[in-house]
């Protein structure tokens, strides 16, 4: 019966092929040739990704000489198939990139940002996104995150937006935002509350002014919660290897913030252990109106912290900024084209307080929901 599978298939008969093969199959499911044949006529529909899988299965079991020689074969038109269509991909792609920077009112800057997969989806998912950037597989599988967001390249929105297309497609999540939506919410800085309760009542200070002023909001307007800790760089002295004094820049405290989300205002209203006045407004601690600041500030934010995740227990927390922040590092040109809307005493540039805002607006743009979940 194999004999009359081969000449069905060898002169394009594929209906009686096929109905060899399910006669067959009821008399001896297990026979290997059998399987090569069922994946052959996978080959043939263009159930590529099935038969290659099948293949590849009988490759690591067969042992006769003549059905190796026959997989073998089927392998490489799967690979010679794949290529072609992995190189008309990106030709396709490469024009649309090409269309889109030619045009002035696609030049948008923006962000590709990676969402993290699990890690044993990473290895097929390693492969497209090699071939969408034209990379290696290593490389690519490194590039995909399973912790975090990873921002992966900054530029053109039109080009970005392709990139995403095609990741998107092929599985990979992602997305990408334009830098003036980064730019757009409104974010106040939190001095103290006034008020906690039946509702909040905050004064604040814009990031835009010197000047303070209150909002009044209900606990229930708040969509999300995001936490940060920001490392706080200062010079110090140190011993070199031969005991000689050296200047070095190192990490001298830490920075707390949490940010409340509240969507349906456009609004973030960021508080900074920094910048929070303690001995102002609502106490959260028997011990918050002491003026030894330096030693009461740690607890009186650990008190004010849990009291605002208590309120909010049933909001969306995010807390994995460390993770994306390390992805941002390398793109200095964003410093100056996104507002961190800190002010936190700094002897140099860094990326982190504009990774900070990066990772808030990206949640408030991509994850926050439009309501409330209290």
């Amino acid at each position: 019966m194999f004999k009359e599978i081969a000449e069905a298939l060898d002169r394009q008969d594929y209906q009686t092929a096929a109905r060899l093969v399910n006669d067959f199959q009821t008399l001896e499911n297990d026979n290997p040739w059998l399987k090569f044949y069922q994946a052959r006529l996978s080959e043939i529909k263009g159930e590529i990704g099935l038969a290659g899988q099948e293949y590849r299965k009988m490759l690591q079991v067969s042992t006769n000489p003549q059905l190796i020689a026959q997989i073998r074969q089927g392998i490489a038109r799967l690979e010679a198939i794949e290529r072609v269509e992995v190189e008309q991909q990106q030709q396709q792609r490469q024009a649309a990139l090409e269309k889109a920077k030619t045009n002035p009112s696609n030049r948008e800057m923006g962000l590709l940002i990676l969402e993290p997969v699990a890690n044993e989806e990473k290895q097929p998912l390693a492969q497209k996104f090699a071939q969408i950037f034209k990379i290696d597989a290593y490389s690519a599988r490194l590039q995909i995150p399973s912790r975090s967001w990873r921002l992966y390249r900054v530029g053109a929105m039109a080009e970005l937006a392709i990139y995403v297309h095609d990741l998107q497609k092929e599985g990979i999540p992602c997305f990408c935002q334009p830098i003036t939506a980064i730019n757009r919410p409104r974010v106040y800085l939190a001095r103290y509350f006034r008020a906690i309760q039946p509702e909040a009542t905050l004064v604040y200070q814009s990031s835009h002014s010197d000047l303070t002023a209150s909002i009044t909001f209900d606990w229930s307007e708040v969509t999300a919660v995001v936490e940060g800790i920001l490392p706080i760089f200062g010079e110090c002295v140190d011993m070199d290897a031969r005991r000689n004094q050296v200047r070095k820049i190192s990490i001298l405290d830490y920075a707390q913030i949490i940010d409340l989300h509240l969507k349906k205002q456009d609004l973030i209203i960021r508080i900074c252990d920094h910048h929070y006045h303690f001995q102002a407004g609502i106490t959260f601690s028997d011990h918050q109106q002491s003026r030894e600041r330096q030693t009461t500030n740690r607890d009186n934010w650990n008190h004010f912290a849990s009291y605002l995740k208590q309120q909010l227990a049933a909001v969306p927390l995010w807390s994995d900024f460390p993770a994306f922040a390390e992805t941002t590092a390398d793109f200095y040109e964003l410093l100056p084209m996104v507002n961190p809307h800190l002010d936190l005493l700094r002897i140099e540039d860094t990326y982190w307080d504009t990774a900070f805002q990066l990772y808030s607006a990206l949640i408030f743009l991509e994850k926050t929901p439009p309501t409330a979940t209290l």
